[in-house]
């Protein structure tokens, strides 16, 4: 796609959510797997906690949704934090990593798009759910 198109967001949601899915659906299988596989990381002097399945989602929806929109970035937590271009994909792996690894179903997965400094895509958020909707059974 070339940054001068307009994008369809209807057509570009039908893309997404089989990819979001995906993503919920690698999540849901590392659920709730306590502290074995996740790392504090420090970054301007905040702690956080980064886990395995952090690190698998978002390098799952790098490749992916890059390939959507060509030329797109993507900025997340546990990647790239340039936002540069006209096209970037903002993603949050796991929002609440905490809750997540504690096995507490309190936790999101964040996709969102902006075009220049535009939000042009609300954030797509799940706990294995979508709108409200249960997307894949814990």
């Amino acid at each position: 796609m070339k940054n001068d198109e307009l994008l369809d967001l209807e057509q570009l949601h039908k893309k997404v959510l089989p990819i979001y899915r995906k993503a919920s659906h690698i999540a849901l299988e590392n659920f709730g797997r306590g502290y074995l596989d996740y790392k504090l990381k420090e970054e301007h002097g905040v702690k956080s906690m980064v886990t395995e399945a952090d690190k698998l989602i978002n390098n799952y929806l790098t490749e992916k949704l890059r390939k959507l929109i060509p030329g797109s970035i993507v900025f997340s937590e546990e990647g790239t934090k340039e936002l540069s271009g006209d096209y970037s994909w903002i993603i949050d792996p796991i929002d609440g990593t905490g809750n997540y690894q504690r096995g507490v179903d309190l936790w999101g997965i964040a996709i969102s798009l902006k075009y220049n400094s535009v939000a042009i895509s609300p954030s797509l958020r799940t706990g294995g759910q979508e709108n409200g909707r249960r997307v894949v059974e814990l």
